[in-house]
């Protein structure tokens, strides 16, 4: 394996370890340790509904953010490839 390529792989993977050690394990180790109390949850109608009502406003604040996203970054995208730059 030539160097250029042994620094490209070392990045990427480096990438996907921080990627599973800082954003995917946290969330997966904090439902399997507090699992009593998600169970506890599950069984009272107050609390499901406000965890519902809790994961409802997260989808819909997701969905206006993906569509303000595309409203901006479509046209933005589409200038900067028409456009000539400095740098290339």
């Amino acid at each position: 394996m030539s160097s250029k390529k042994a620094v490209k792989y070392a990045v990427y993977t480096s990438a996907v370890v921080v990627f599973f050690v800082f954003i995917l394990l946290p969330p997966i180790f904090g439902i399997v340790i507090k699992w009593d109390t998600i169970q506890q949850v599950f069984d009272q109608p107050q609390l499901m509904s406000r965890a519902l009502t809790a994961i409802g406003n997260s989808f819909v604040i997701a969905l206006a953010v993906a569509a303000l996203d595309l409203v901006a970054g479509i046209p933005m995208a589409w200038i900067m490839t028409r456009s000539k730059s400095r740098w290339m």
